[in-house]
């Protein structure tokens, strides 16, 4: 479903309308329920303020914006204690870093898996703008004009957010994994002349 589709307020909350909340949700908190209680609470709220809403036509970014900021709302919530039991639990699908280290992949899969968690938890690491704006961008595939209006500053100030959390990202990834890849080769000036 387009995004120019979700842009006046529907009559009522459709399941398909509250699915792709709910995939935003789970970008930002990575657990199904989780995810389902933070999309919950923002319709919630989303009703009592719906008088704060002046434009009818960008209902889609007023939600999604309730949305991103419960799920930062739910994440301050959570204590590292809880987030260790869940992974004590095996409700929580990424690894620990003993267990990361430990592991050896049988194959591809297991690899791009395992890549997949680690980038998940430095995404999760990132400063609340940093992260908004990267999920947004990369995972949910946003152009720069929306989520500046979900996050509610420029998009000259997303693309910076942008940038700084693709540094950071690729920084911290490269420090502390010396076998990752960048997606893009890196090529010497040799390379590049003919």
């Amino acid at each position: 479903m387009p995004d120019a589709d979700l842009e006046n307020e529907p009559r009522e909350l459709t399941p398909a309308v509250r699915d792709r909340l709910v995939r935003l949700a789970y970008r930002f908190v990575w657990n199904r329920s989780d995810a389902e209680d933070a999309v919950h609470n923002a319709v919630a709220l989303a009703q009592t303020r719906r008088r704060q809403l002046r434009e009818t036509t960008r209902w889609w970014s007023w939600m999604c914006r309730i949305v991103v900021r419960q799920c930062v709302a739910l994440g301050r919530g959570q204590s590292r204690r809880e987030i260790r039991e869940r992974q004590r639990a095996g409700t929580d699908r990424s690894a620990t870093t003993d267990e990361r280290r430990d592991a050896v992949p049988a194959d591809h899969a297991a690899i791009a898996l395992e890549r997949a968690a680690v980038l998940r938890r430095a995404i999760d690491e990132l400063p609340p703008k940093q992260r908004a704006a990267v999920t947004l961008r990369h995972l949910e595939g946003m152009e720069y004009e929306r989520i500046a209006e979900i996050m509610e500053i420029a998009p000259a100030t997303v693309r910076v957010h942008v940038r700084d959390a693709r540094e950071a990202l690729r920084v911290r990834l490269v420090r502390e994994y010396s076998d990752w890849t960048l997606a893009v080769p890196v090529r010497t000036v040799k390379e590049q002349s003919p």
